[in-house]
């Protein structure tokens, strides 16, 4: 079965979604994310995404309410038509189309864009043996004033 996207309101194949060109999520970056993994069928942790997607609109300012029960319908019915039990959700929602200027825009409707994908199994030789990894300082805040903790 093909992966499937939801585009503000509709549902539909992943390859028939196409996102203006001038939305701000596009543009600059202006909007809110969050991955939730599904296990047969049902999105994990749903409440702690949630909550975190609800501040996160709150924090950039984000004209975006919606009610938790039914945006949990909104993913159980994505992974239904999806067909994947195992799955990861994407949830993307921005300030929306708006001429491309760089102060906030008045009356846009927010860009809710969702993908159910199948989850895919990781190679028993990593989750047996691990993987290597090194760390770096982030240094993108550097020199701004932004206080980095470890």
């Amino acid at each position: 079965m093909p992966d499937i996207g939801y585009l503000n309101g509709r549902f539909s194949p992943l390859e028939e979604i196409s996102i203006s060109p001038d939305d701000r999520g596009f543009l600059f970056g202006d909007g809110i994310y969050e991955v939730v993994r599904a296990y047969h069928g049902v999105p994990a942790f749903w409440d702690e995404h949630c909550t975190r997607l609800a501040r996160s609109a709150k924090e950039i300012q984000l004209p975006f309410a919606f009610e938790p029960e039914t945006f949990h319908r909104l993913l159980l019915t994505g992974l239904q038509q999806s067909g994947y039990a195992e799955g990861k959700i994407y949830i993307q929602i921005t300030r929306g189309v708006a001429p491309r200027e760089h102060g906030f825009p008045v009356e846009t409707e927010p860009t809710v864009f969702l993908s159910f994908r199948e989850m895919n199994a990781l190679p028993i030789e990593l989750t047996s043996q691990g993987v290597k990894v090194i760390t770096v300082p982030d240094i993108r805040w550097a020199g701004i004033g932004v206080t980095l903790k470890a």
